[in-house]
């Protein structure tokens, strides 16, 4: 990944923020095709 031979980027459909990992949840419970990223700061 880190090289650029494996691109990640293109296999989310989601960036949520942890205030909205709910959502997050709720897209993943209906099935919508791809992956979500949940990010929080520390």
């Amino acid at each position: 990944y880190l090289a650029g031979k494996l691109d990640l980027d293109s296999l989310l459909t989601g960036h949520y923020g942890l205030d909205e990992a709910d959502k997050a949840f709720e897209v993943l419970a209906q099935g919508a095709p791809g992956r979500g990223l949940i990010t929080f700061d520390k």
